[in-house]
Formats: structure tokens, sequence, C-alpha cells
């Protein structure tokens, strides 16, 4: 009988050599492949989510699944509540976290059902917890815990439960809660914004996801106060109802994993939604301005349950529009993006850096504020920076990139790009981790292949670490290489489509930055053009075909806001105007 182990957690692994390990997940850096380890005489189970086929047709068939669900919900909570809504006013609120709960349990069911099928005796070792555990305050610290190893023990636990993997009990998990789950209120942001009238604030700006400065002067140049966007601090002290957790009652689907979500979300739904609602509602109403023109949000849409709440009230009994701006990359390239799918499916207008779809007329280029020209140097003899990315080693939300033990793929293939670097090229070359690498231990793996010294380890933007570079490269399909696009700075990007999936549309954009060597489908092929152009950067960047290429690009995905903001303003008012038309008509 195989002892099976789920997360990194020491205390769960057992001492028989004969252990089977969910995935890569469930071994730190060293242990891997140390005699001295746990892990030595492990069996790694093959992740049911490296079929990428399969990994995309999961997630269509959880989008539909998601959608059956969120219409049961919204009618329990409408009832529950007694607040005659559409499920479009719940799909606002409770949306984001249904569809990342939806898609998390799934991989975490999926995986234990795997390993069953190819070991039907199996047992592990259980921490105990208590029950109520699972239940969240709210999305913010659901989204803080679905990554980490406690959480996903208990979500483990659950799922060999009810497969029915035999587990033994081997102590208790001490899992304390997080103290605070939102950003302090400001004194001087409640103070100043009780002071602006509504008659000067009724195009809302919350979480534009540019700088304050800009969107200060946006506000202004609209005849508008600016108004400070102050996070509601909540902290319920509410018991779990578990009567009305009944309630909450989903319809048992056809398949096991189904019955089990059903189940699942009624101990797991955050009580901010229930037991918690009526009175974070009414705080919320009485924080926020009352019936404003538009509503306008770069990245609020997804945690902040406090403006979710607002915007679906003016969104359902008020009839104001919601505009999202598109607030980084990926989207609009990537094959899939549940985020992505959220955005479009709530907002009045979605602004894009430049891509539309014929299908949606609320999808909507427009100049993105975000990609403003940095105000930094070119040195052509200067730094090549790698910038590199981190994604939590369990799977946390449905898009194309590498997920769970796919991220080895991804730092195998940038010591590969490192170790294919003539010498020249390789002594400019400057590593920019990610700020969280979520326990993959970045670092000590580049130190370990011999780049260590090249890691840059300060904590500075983007466009500082940028000035008096040479060359920036990036490495995977997301905002780093739009912006320094934008920027016209000279970009090299690498991202393998086998895991970074691009969708139909933009496989000719892709190819034409590839013909003038922009983009690489892989490590060694970018390392062979950075080899034959680390010494003349300048002249490869600004020859016509690379800056035709670079300029085509950039307006379909990557449409820079290079007029000035009285200009931008009078665009984004005239969005906003047709919005509110169009509202009104109907």
């Amino acid at each position: 009988m195989k002892s099976l182990v789920t997360t990194a957690l020491p205390e769960t692994i057992g001492i028989s050599g004969d252990t089977l390990l969910l995935g890569q997940w469930c071994v730190p850096y060293h242990d891997c492949d140390s005699n001295l380890g746990p892990y030595h005489l492990s069996t790694l189970l093959p992740y049911h989510w490296d079929d990428r086929r399969k990994y995309y047709a999961d997630y269509l068939y959880l989008s539909d699944l998601y959608e059956k669900v969120l219409e049961q919900l919204a009618d329990r909570l409408s009832e529950l509540h007694s607040i005659p809504t559409s499920i479009s006013y719940w799909r606002v609120i409770i949306g984001p976290w249904l569809r990342f709960f939806t898609d998390v349990l799934f991989d975490r069911f999926e995986s234990i059902r795997s390993a069953v099928i190819r070991w039907p005796s199996l047992q592990s070792q259980v921490l105990a917890y208590e029950k109520d555990r699972l239940t969240p305050a709210d999305f913010i610290e659901f989204y803080q815990e679905a990554v980490e190893d406690e959480w996903n023990h208990m979500i483990y636990a659950e799922c060999m439960a009810a497969l029915d993997v035999a587990s033994t009990l081997s102590g208790s998990l001490d899992y304390p809660r997080k103290t605070s789950t939102t950003q302090n209120e400001s004194l001087w942001k409640n103070v100043w914004d009780k002071l602006v009238p509504d008659s000067l604030n009724d195009i809302v700006f919350v979480s534009p996801a540019v700088k304050s400065t800009q969107i200060c002067r946006v506000q202004l140049l609209l005849g508008q106060l600016p108004w400070f966007y102050n996070p509601i601090r909540w902290h319920g002290k509410k018991e779990i109802d578990h009567k009305a957790r009944q309630d909450l009652q989903i319809m048992p689907g056809e398949t096991d994993f189904e019955r089990f979500l059903a189940k699942m979300i009624k101990r797991c739904f955050p009580k901010i939604y229930l037991e918690e609602f009526s009175d974070f509602r009414l705080k919320v109403l009485s924080s926020f301005p009352d019936k404003p023109r538009a509503i306008y949000t770069g990245n609020a849409y997804q945690e902040d349950d406090g403006f979710k709440t607002w915007c679906a009230e003016q969104q359902e009994f008020h009839g104001v529009p919601l505009i999202i701006a598109q607030h980084g990359g990926n989207m609009g390239i990537s094959r899939f993006n549940q985020t992505e799918d959220h955005q479009k499916l709530i907002a009045e207008r979605f602004l894009t850096w430049g891509w539309n779809e014929g299908k949606n007329p609320n999808v909507i280029p427009f100049p993105a504020l975000k990609l403003l020209p940095w105000k930094i140097k070119h040195n052509d003899s200067g730094k090549i920076l790698l910038t590199t990315a981190s994604y939590p080693r369990y799977f946390y939300c449905h898009y194309a990139v590498p997920i769970a033990g796919q991220y080895l793929e991804y730092i195998n293939e940038q010591i590969t790009f490192l170790a294919r670097l003539v010498p020249d090229a390789l002594d400019d070359i400057l590593i920019r981790p990610d700020q969280d690498n979520f326990g993959w231990s970045f670092a000590a793996r580049m130190k370990d292949a011999g780049f260590g010294t090249k890691i840059d380890g300060r904590n500075i933007p983007l466009s500082d670490a940028l000035d008096n570079c040479r060359l920036v490269i990036g490495t995977t399909n997301s905002t780093i290489f739009l912006e320094a696009l934008a920027n016209n700075f000279p970009t090299v990007v690498y991202f393998n489509q086998d895991n970074f999936e691009i969708r139909e549309e933009a496989r000719d954009p892709i190819t034409i930055l590839q013909q003038c060597g922009i983009y690489h489908p892989s490590a060694t092929s970018a390392a062979s053009f950075v080899n034959s152009i680390h010494e003349h950067v300048g002249d490869w960047w600004s020859s016509k075909a690379v800056q035709a290429a670079r300029s085509a690009f950039c307006r379909q995905y990557a449409l820079s806001a290079d007029v000035n903001l009285k200009t931008w303003s009078k665009m984004f008012e005239f969005v906003v105007k047709d919005a509110v038309t169009k509202q009104e008509t109907h």
C-alpha cells in the first residue's frame, strides 16, 4: 500500500519508502534528490493537467458548470437576503470567488482521483483540523490561502474522504487566520471623500491600476474633484450559520465531482456573502457615492468585496454602467483566461490595449494609461535585463500559463537560455526575479545552476531597473514585454507556446514579431539571437523592419496613451457618454 503525500507539510510525510507524491508542490527544493531527504524513494504522480488538451477541455467544462451553479446560487441568495435581484447582480459579487473555487476544487479532486485510479490501495496521514476552518471571511482570505500548504492539506483531506482513500490522523493542523484581509482605512481619505459632493464625482474611479497623479489629472480635466477611494475595512464577528448554509443547497450534478462541489460550496462559501452580507451591504451603501453616472476600474472587480457589492447595486437598481480597463498583459493574446471572461461579462465596456472581438461589441480598443512613456535612458552598452515570472506551486487560476510543476520547466528554460549565451553577453546579464517565488526557491536554483551572481536583488519598479540598460528580455506572455514595446525599448521575448498557448487572432501578429527577431518560441532560439545582436542592439532595434513590426503589434496589443491627458480624458468621456446612452435606451 502506497503512502500518499499531498502537500509539503513535513508532519504528513510517512517513513515508508513506498511513498506517492501527489505533485511537484510536495517537494521542497534540495529535498527532491537528496539521499538524506524523505523523498528519494518516492514516486511522483503525473499531473493530470500536464496534458494541456485536457487543461483546455476542462476549462470549457468548468466554464459551463460555473454558469449552472451561479444561476442556482443567485436564486438562493436572493431569497436568503430578501433582495429581488438578477443573476447579473450576484455574478459581480460572488462570481470571482465561485469561479476560482470551482476550478481549484476540481484540480484538487482530479489529482486525488488520478492517484486512486493508478493505485487503488492508498493511505495518507492527515492532520486534524476544525471543519469550520474551511470557511473564509471573504474573497481575499480565500485567494491568499488557496496557494498555501495548510489550506490545501485540508482540501485534499476532504477530497480523499469523498473518494474513500484511507487516512490516519498524525497530529493537529495549526493554521491561524490572517490578522487582516483588507487595507486599513485612511482618515484623511475619509474626510476628503465626505467633502467631495456627488455632483463633482459622477464618474467614479476605483482602483484604476495607474498612478494616482495621472488619474487625479484626468478627473480634474473631466471637471471633477479627485476622489481617493478608501477600501472598506470589515471585521465581521458573526458565527457561521449552519442552517443558512444548508439553504445554499445546490442540485447535485451528474458526476462525483459535481456532487462534491455542491457539498463543499456550503462549507467554503465566504461569510461576507452570507452571514455578514446584510450588515456589510449597509456599510458599503453608506460609504460609496450615490448614483454616479458611470463606474471605472482596472482591478477592483475581483478581490474588493466592498466595491463589487456597491457596483452590483448601482448596476442592478440604477442602471449605472461599469467600465473596466485592461490592467495587464496576457489578455487578448492568451488562448483562454477565466478572469478576462468574467470582466467581459460584467462590464458595459471592457477597454483593451488595442485588440477587439467582433462577437463582443462591448470590447473596445482604448489607449492604456498604464503604457504612458517611461522617463528612462537607453544605453547601448548597458546591462541586459532578463525578467522572470513566478506562479503558485498549486494551480489557482485557469489561464494559459505554466501551472503547478510545469513551472520547473519554465525555470529550466531560463537556465537553458543563460547557458547558451556567449561569455560577453552573459557578463552583462541581470536576472530580475519575481517578488514572490511561492516557495519555488528560484534564486537558489539559479545559484546552483551557476548564475547566482546574476540575480538583481533590488526591489524597484521595472522602469527604474531598465534605466541605462541596452535590452530587456521577457520570458512570459505577460505585461512586461508589452510595456517595453509600447515604450520603444529594445525587447526580446520568448515563451513556449505549449504552456503559453495563444489564441488564433494573435498568431499572425506574433509571427510578425518572430520574423524580425523580437519573439522567439524557445530559449535556445532567443539565446542564439541575443548572441548575434548584443553588441549592436541599437542598430537592430532602429531598423525599419523592426520598428514597423513593433508599431503594428503595439496598435493591436499595446496601444499607448502617447497623447496628453487632456486628449485622453476627452476620449474617455466620449466612451462613458456612449455607454450611458446605450444603457438609457434599453
